[in-house]
């Protein structure tokens, strides 16, 4: 137990020198691989390289999917608004037709009262 933590120390050690060396603070793969090679630990590293490339693809696929869900729920939503957006214009094209006839029928008592006021002034 003692021997594996060690090992586990020094592996970590010197993944993180090359990373320091490379001028970064978070330690990536290639960081990993500088570090099984310096330990002469390269036999590791080909299946390695192998399960890191079959991780990376069930990740994209899993980011694609989420990428996907979001924009399906985006376009779900988005296509909920012009039906709103429609029933408010027609709710608006109804009002301005109200408003019109109300128009329309003020126009045409006014009409009335000066048709009357002229044929009133015709009749003395």
């Amino acid at each position: 137990p003692r021997s594996t933590a060690s090992l586990t120390n020094d592996f970590a050690d010197s993944a993180n020198n090359f990373a320091l060396k490379a001028k970064r603070k978070t330690l990536g793969a290639p960081d990993i691989f500088a570090a099984l090679e310096d330990m002469e630990f390269e036999e590791f590293i080909p299946k390695l390289k192998d399960y890191l490339e079959d991780v990376i693809i069930v990740f994209k696929k899993e980011q694609k999917g989420k990428k996907e869900a979001a924009a399906d729920k985006k376009r779900k939503k988005e296509a909920s608004r012009p039906d709103d957006q429609d029933e408010k214009e027609v709710e608006e094209e109804d009002d301005v037709d109200e408003n019109l006839d109300d128009l329309s029928a003020k126009e045409n008592s006014i009409e009335d009262v000066e048709l009357k006021e002229s044929s009133g002034d015709d009749d003395e």
